[in-house]
């Protein structure tokens, strides 16, 4: 059966994903923490504030959560080029890709080969699904060249920092193959997924196979910034071995309290950058706020919260960053992802392997 995908059920996992959420889940509802579907959790720009003519690397974190999946999963870029769309709205793309819009992230158009690259030019409509696999790039980075005129092309925003061109890049996370959509003309707004995913274009997939999703990179003449460090995990006061992982005995009490690991991710203290963009009410310029966000793919071991404050603006390092790490009552293994970001679109991250025995 044809399924249309939502764009709001889409991109709710990514967001939920990337945000920084201190609520727990109520009812039966799993955490956002649990990964247990096909997820993207962060993208990376090695240049987090690009200046206008710089190339862009940007990696993308993604983990296949299900725990008996079909096919496997992909990550597929568009060669879509997208700089200062209307309002900078990233759903103002998505006209592009119709009518020959798709192109190298050089912004040329290339004949399409098997390997990836352009898509042939496309008429201004379609109306059935057209597959689009070949044309893709497949892999967890991506590199942009950002326009010489990015900044300069920009209008001018007010209540803006100062003058900035924004770049938008998208890909998929897909564990089939991926469709161009014909439009939705009755989605007055626009926002409907222009691109499905699935093994044939009458049996699209939904949220738990596949997951469409954007990234932003900002360029400016003068701001800077470098994605944070992380120089270790500490479990317990310890060093943890990223390679090795953790061995937890089960859980033997009623009380999750009583079985509780402090699991915390050292960033040093250089990562605390100032942000020239923040001053203080005596005009004194403030730092970045560092944050980490917690995930899992193991079934009954959990973290207490989903992220954690690990520099406060003013006031520095937070004493007590560490989350909690608590096994369940029986054997269980998996791994276990800290996404570290700044409030600058900088971002680093660190997994393990976890068991219980």
């Amino acid at each position: 059966m044809k399924r249309r995908p939502s764009l709001f059920a889409a991109f709710g996992s990514v967001v939920a994903a990337a945000g920084f959420v201190f609520a727990c889940s109520g009812g039966s509802f799993d955490p956002s923490s649990k990964l247990t579907s096909v997820r993207v959790l962060a993208t990376r720009a090695d240049k987090p504030f690009a200046k206008p003519g710089d190339t862009v690397q940007i990696d993308a974190l993604t983990v296949d959560g299900r725990e008996t999946p079909g096919a496997p999963m992909h990550v597929y870029w568009l060669p879509l080029v997208c700089n200062n769309p209307r309002a900078d709205l990233y759903y103002a793309c998505f006209a592009s890709l119709l009518g020959g819009g798709l192109a190298a992230p050089d912004g040329g158009v290339p004949d399409a080969g098997p390997d990836g690259g352009a898509l042939p030019k496309l008429p201004s409509s379609i109306s059935e699904p057209i597959d689009i696999t070949a044309f893709l790039q497949e892999g967890p980075s991506y590199s942009v060249a950002l326009p010489p005129d990015l900044v300069s092309s920009h209008p001018v925003v007010d209540g803006a920092p100062a003058p900035y061109g924004l770049s938008i890049s998208f890909f998929v996370a897909c564990a089939g193959r991926v469709f161009l959509l014909p439009p939705d003309k009755t989605n007055v707004s626009g926002q409907t997924l222009p691109v499905g995913c699935g093994p044939d274009k009458d049996n699209l997939l939904g949220a738990s196979d596949f997951v469409f999703a954007f990234t932003r990179v900002y360029a400016y003449d003068a701001l800077t910034n470098e994605n944070p460090v992380v120089d270790g995990v500490l479990l317990d006061g310890k060093p943890v071995d990223l390679t090795q992982g953790v061995v937890l005995p089960r859980c033997a009490s009623d009380n999750e309290a009583d079985c509780e690991h402090a699991l915390e991710v050292h960033v040093p203290d250089a990562s605390w950058e100032l942000n020239p963009t923040d001053k203080g009410s005596d005009g004194s310029v403030r730092h970045e706020q560092l944050y980490a966000s917690y995930f899992y793919t193991t079934r009954t071991t959990k973290t207490k919260s989903t992220g954690r404050i690990v520099f406060d603006p003013v006031r520095g390092r937070v004493d007590d960053s560490a989350n909690r790490l608590i096994p369940g009552h029986d054997a269980d293994s998996g791994r276990v992802w800290i996404v570290v970001h700044d409030n600058r679109d900088g971002v680093a991250w660190v997994s393990f392997p976890v068991f219980v025995k």
